[in-house]
């Protein structure tokens, strides 16, 4: 009896290992308590930018021209951020005012664009926005637009992340405060 609970242990212990690496057999890291991340530097396979209903997001933007239209015009466009041991790209401050609305869109298009439900709950300034349709109970404010309930400048992060059980990467939203 001890031999079949020892050895179903056994199993589970290397299971969880082989879990652990991809199928080149390079395993991933756990970078912090909300992204798990492969170990392998990644390319980044996507242009992501800002768009939306923006009052004055910042130098170079034209609300005119720009409002809601992804393009590579826009100045609002994530950059790689150099020296992080994750693979990190930020949008740095971005100026936005109550009740801008925006999401992140891909590629300089629509499609695959990202609504409220992007942003990282655990991020420092996630309850300075709502979902755009907060005040109704009945809609999904997961694919909402995502509305600014604070002004002030915001950076805004994306992080690769490494989904374990498909093979695919996905994308997270941290969003901090800089200035009121």
């Amino acid at each position: 009896m001890i031999n079949k609970k020892l050895t179903a242990v056994c199993l589970c212990l290397v299971s969880l290992g082989l879990a652990a690496c991809d199928e080149t057999g390079s395993s991933s890291t756990n970078t912090g308590p909300e992204f798990t991340q492969k170990t392998s530097s990644l390319d980044n396979e996507h242009n992501w930018q800002l768009v939306g209903s923006l009052t004055n997001p910042c130098e170079g933007y034209d609300k005119a021209t720009m409002d809601w239209k992804p393009s590579a015009a826009n100045p609002l466009h994530f950059v790689k951020m150099e020296g992080e041991a994750r693979l990190t790209y930020i949008l740095a401050d971005v100026h936005l005012e109550v009740g801008d609305e925006f999401k992140f869109a891909i590629n300089d298009d629509w499609g695959g664009d990202i609504p409220y439900s992007g942003l990282d709950s655990k991020s420092s300034a996630y309850d300075s926005f709502e979902a755009a349709n907060a005040s109704d109970p009945e809609a999904d404010h997961g694919s909402a637009n995502i509305k600014c309930k604070e002004a002030g400048d915001y950076n805004f992060y994306y992080r690769y992340w490494y989904a374990m059980e498909g093979e695919t990467y996905s994308a997270a939203f941290q969003v901090e405060k800089v200035t009121e």
